[in-house]
C-alpha cells in the first residue's frame, strides 16, 4: 500500500551481509532454521499448547468437547504461522537485497510438494 506495489531497493549492507555470511562454516540462513525449528518441536510435542493444536487440527469439535478453547487455539495457529511468515519476508529479503511484494508468488505447489516430501498428509487431521 504504501509503495503502491513497487519493489524496494534495500541498500543497507549490515541487513544484507548477515545473510549471505556464515558462521562456522554453515550460512547464518541455515542457523534461522535451527533458531526456529528446535522450539518449535519442543512446543509442538512436549507442550499443552502444542497437543492441543494437534488436537483442534484432527477434530475441532472433540477437542472442544474435551475443554480445549478452540476459538484461541486456531488464533494462536494464525499469530505463529503469520509470525514465521513475517521472519521469512525479512530473512528474503535480507538475501536478496530488495523488497518485493510478489518475490515468493508461485511458490506454492514447491511449499505443499515440501511439506508431503516430509511426510504431511494431504487428506489432513494427521500430524506428527
Amino acid at each position: 500500500l504504501m509503495t503502491n506495489g513497487n519493489s524496494i531497493s534495500i541498500n543497507n549492507d549490515a541487513f544484507q551481509t548477515f545473510s549471505r555470511s556464515s558462521f562456522a562454516g554453515v550460512p547464518n540462513l541455515f542457523w534461522m532454521v535451527i533458531l526456529v525449528g528446535i522450539p518449535a518441536y519442543v512446543f509442538l510435542h512436549h507442550s499443552r499448547w502444542g497437543r492441543y493444536l494437534f488436537s483442534v487440527g484432527s477434530n475441532a469439535e472433540a477437542s472442544r468437547l474435551s475443554g480445549v478453547n478452540v476459538q484461541r487455539t486456531i488464533y494462536m495457529a494464525y499469530t505463529l504461522s503469520g509470525l514465521c511468515a513475517a521472519f521469512v519476508g525479512v530473512l528474503l529479503a535480507s538475501r536478496i537485497g530488495i523488497g518485493n511484494p510478489t518475490q515468493a508468488e508461485g511458490w506454492e505447489l514447491q511449499a505443499i510438494a515440501s511439506s508431503v516430501i516430509g511426510g504431511t498428509s494431504l487428506f489432513g487431521a494427521v500430524g506428527s
